[in-house]
């Protein structure tokens, strides 16, 4: 994916968070499971797209031989990053058929074979990553259900920005 031109910004605000050293995974795991569950997909995930990593914690699609905490995987291998890069949500029914994925190890090794991403947006309005649904079959999403996983991807950083203003989780501004 191109990387955005606002990039340094974007990467600095997602640093300011504390997301990246301090992951509320817990929180991420459910939201995962909560979407995995409402669309009826094998996986979810939150994606924090930092410089060359995109950091998955709580995400249902771990390797065996990730901890929940730190996963991740290269950000030239993860849809998410043209989630970030455009700064809209991506629909890829059948990874297999598009050539920007058909090729990708990551998503081969996984068995993923469709993907849709909304933008997690700070306050601000800057893309620090993305939810995301992922299944082992292709898939199609209607505009209704891209709408609700964007409801949910906005649930989610207002509860981080509540939380935060608590002092319980890392700011979202």
């Amino acid at each position: 994916a191109p990387i955005p031109e606002d990039e340094e910004l974007r990467y600095q605000a997602l640093v300011d968070t504390g997301l990246l050293e301090h992951p509320p995974v817990r929180l991420f795991h459910e939201t995962a499971q909560k979407a995995a569950n409402a669309f009826d997909v094998k996986f979810a995930q939150v994606s924090l797209v930092a410089s060359d990593w995109v950091h998955t914690p709580g995400g249902l699609l771990v390797r065996k031989d990730e901890d929940a905490e730190t996963a991740g995987l290269p950000r030239d291998q993860s849809i998410c990053s043209y989630v970030v890069s455009d700064g809209v949500e991506l629909v890829v029914e059948d990874i297999a058929r598009d050539p920007r994925f058909a090729d990708n190890p990551t998503l081969a090794q996984a068995g993923v074979r469709s993907y849709a991403g909304v933008p997690l947006k700070n306050c601000k309005g800057q893309v620090l990553g993305s939810l995301c649904i992922l299944h082992d079959e292709p898939r199609a999403v209607s505009a209704d259900e891209l709408e609700l996983l964007s409801e949910m991807a906005q649930e989610l950083m207002e509860g981080l920005q509540e939380a935060a203003s608590k002092s319980s989780l890392p700011r979202t501004e």
